[in-house]
């Protein structure tokens, strides 16, 4: 293995820690709003885990652009629109109240 291989070797998990760091912490926020002894945080920690879905739809979606697999892009763009969709709902009706 020449320093070639191993730097691109690298370079490919700086991403996917990073990726894994920002889900972890979107997780982790999610999971300290559900189960404080707030009742009124659930809202936040439900709208957390949207984003949570929504995020790893994007990560996922742009790595199966990479490797072209359509399909699964696809339903990965389908979770996105999806997850965009219930936030836009839910801040709407955060605002109307």
């Amino acid at each position: 293995m020449n320093s070639n291989e191993a730097t691109y070797k690298n370079s490919k998990k700086v991403p996917f820690i990073l990726r894994n760091i920002v889900l972890v912490i979107i997780i982790l926020i999610a999971t300290i709003f559900l189960f404080d002894r707030n009742p009124s945080n659930d809202d936040v920690g439900w709208v957390a885990f949207i984003v949570f879905w929504t995020v790893k739809s994007g990560f996922d979606f742009i790595e199966d652009r990479k490797n072209g697999r359509k399909v699964s892009a696809i339903i990965n763009l389908t979770l996105i629109a999806i997850g965009f969709g219930i936030l836009l709902w839910q801040m709407i009706s955060f605002l109307s109240l």
